[in-house]
């Protein structure tokens, strides 16, 4: 499925769909990429 078709199907959820869709791809961000290298100047900021 091309991006445009995948964007068409999303502006046609309802909100509470859509909120839903945002949380589950937060959560397969977070389970792929547990470990994300940080530079050192964001070390220091932290």
């Amino acid at each position: 499925m091309r991006p445009n078709e995948i964007v068409r199907k999303i502006n046609r959820l309802e909100l509470s769909d859509k909120l839903l869709l945002v949380e589950d791809i937060w959560d397969s961000i977070a389970q792929k990429n547990h470990f994300l290298p940080m530079p050192t100047w964001q070390k220091g900021e932290l």
